[in-house]
């Protein structure tokens, strides 16, 4: 069997994020992932169209906008993000890293409510996909704060 390395706080920080927004279920669980965001973060939408595509957005922009848009939007969709290891750290300075890496995205995105006039009816199948992420964090005291993130379908 193959050693496991051992985990950088960057990279236990992350995996606690994570298993802590695979855990929400209300809004209220979303606003409690404020404490991994800087206060002037970016994040990107991963959300698939009623055809499975990955709409486009404009980020939303500073915590307020994250956590927001995740508390009135996403407790219907209930996302799940699951890394594949390895991802890749960097480290550019003492006080800034980047995570690399691909990962399982699954949502609730099912049925759609028709187009007005009704579209032939489409087999619509919500399935897990896999997806490339990049996330920037700041160091803060001993705290790695998120300050970008994105994702695309691969």
């Amino acid at each position: 069997m193959a050693e496991v390395p051992a985990q950088t706080p960057l990279v236990t920080q992350f995996l606690a994020a994570v298993n802590e927004f695979n855990n929400c279920k209300a809004g209220g669980d979303y606003q409690n992932l404020a404490k991994y965001y800087d206060p002037s973060a970016q994040l990107q939408e991963v959300d698939p169209d009623q055809f499975g595509n990955l709409k486009t957005h404009s980020p939303r922009d500073g915590i307020g906008g994250v956590i927001d848009y995740l508390a009135k939007s996403q407790p219907a969709l209930l996302p799940r993000f699951w890394p594949i290891l390895p991802f890749t750290e960097t480290y550019p300075t003492t006080t800034s890293a980047t995570l690399d890496g691909s990962a399982t995205y699954f949502d609730c995105t099912a049925n759609p409510p028709p187009p007005d006039p009704p579209a032939p009816a489409l087999p619509i199948e919500t399935k897990a996909f896999t997806i490339k992420f990049h996330f920037e964090f700041k160091l803060t005291g001993t705290t790695w704060l998120v300050t970008n993130g994105c994702a695309k379908k691969i």
